[in-house]
């Protein structure tokens, strides 16, 4: 435990985190002896002793009744692996937010093509010409309705007849029905 967790330390360490925002979180997987699958339990804290043995044992014990409403505090607890997490408390994340641009999303539009939607909730889908923008090229605040294709490197969104996608500060295309 003592050298998984001077390596998760150091790790942290190489990665800029402050000592005072470094966590560790032990765990063991035991199970009963004879058993042919493991039970993930948090470790205590401090030295390995026969005391924190029977503390960990105690609490895979708990673990088990609680996961499959069984426990056999008579059989022998067998410690498969041990585990150490280092957790590193960060700033929280903030998004770039992408250029505003007004409502006019038509700069973003790269061609058009015919695609097939239901219109006015008919049986059959209609061909219906149909702008294909290019999701990169969005400005924040750009607003469309459906029917549209919006496309990217690795997805295409649809947006359906009767719907209006609107492009927030950080470039998420949120997608609603026209009232």
């Amino acid at each position: 435990m003592d050298r998984l967790s001077e390596q998760a330390i150091a790790q942290l360490r190489a990665d800029g985190i402050a000592e005072e925002d470094i966590t560790l979180e032990r765990s063991v997987d035991c199970r009963y002896v004879g058993q042919g699958y493991e039970l993930r339990v948090p470790a205590p804290d401090g030295e390995i002793t026969a005391e924190w043995v029977e503390q960990t044992a105690a609490t895979f014990h708990e673990v088990h009744g609680r996961t499959y409403s069984q426990r056999f505090d008579d059989k022998p607890v067998q410690l498969v692996n041990i585990r150490v997490t280092g957790v590193g408390a960060v700033e929280h994340i903030r998004i770039a937010e992408i250029e505003a641009g007004g409502a006019d999303a038509s700069g973003a539009i790269k061609s058009t093509t015919q695609a097939l939607f239901w219109k006015n909730d008919s049986a059959d889908p209609e061909w219906v010409e149909t702008p294909v923008y290019d999701r990169a090229l969005f400005k924040a605040g750009n607003t469309f309705e459906g029917p549209a294709i919006v496309q990217q490197f690795d997805s295409t969104t649809i947006v359906g007849i009767g719907q209006k996608a609107t492009v927030d500060a950080v470039g998420h295309i949120i997608i609603e029905r026209s009232a």
